[in-house]
């Protein structure tokens, strides 16, 4: 840089250092924004805290909860879960032409007792008496009452239900119905 510039590169720097000093004392002139007023205190609900007993469960339980709640494939399941209607979905291994086969699912009611008289048949179905051909509250349709087992249709879904307590092998051959049980 040639020396005949260095007063024009003194006065901009004087100019713009003016620029930043003033900013600089307008900013603080300026009244500053007052502090928020603190929140509220609000009250935390009381945590019971368990007893030293419950406590020492835990603690005992920390070191097998990764096998309780991720338990191993080949485990078998601690709860009945069917006596509450739950039926899980089983897929069989590979069909004969390589696909999937899905087994379809279960109509799940207890047929307590079932009955015919004359040409009416009757049964009780989870605690309710129904005549053949009524409909039960969940929209499944009594189709077919047999002495040991019950024809029920719910959507597209069709299966023959057993009255509970029933032995197979104890009782008569049933009349052929044309449905296929």
């Amino acid at each position: 840089m040639k020396k005949k510039f260095y007063p024009l590169w003194a006065c901009a720097l004087l100019i713009s250092s003016g620029i930043v000093v003033t900013g600089m004392l307008v900013k603080r002139s300026e009244p500053r924004a007052r502090p928020a007023p603190p929140a509220p205190v609000v009250q935390i609900a009381a945590i019971k805290v368990p007893d030293p007993e419950v406590l020492d469960e835990m603690e005992r339980l920390t070191a097998r909860m990764g096998a309780i709640a991720y338990p191993k494939p080949g485990m078998s399941p601690t709860v009945g879960l069917e006596l509450f209607g739950y039926e899980p979905l089983r897929e069989s291994r590979i069909g004969a032409r390589g696909k999937r086969v899905v087994l379809k699912p279960r109509i799940h009611y207890l047929i307590t007792m079932a009955f015919s008289a004359g040409k009416q048949r009757f049964c009780v179905v989870d605690g309710t008496f129904y005549p053949e051909g009524a409909r039960l509250a969940d929209g499944a349709r009594i189709v077919r009452v047999e002495y040991d087992r019950v024809l029920m249709e719910k959507g597209r879904i069709r299966n023959w239900v057993p009255v509970a307590g029933r032995r197979k092998e104890a009782s008569p051959k049933p009349k052929s119905t044309g449905e296929k049980p």
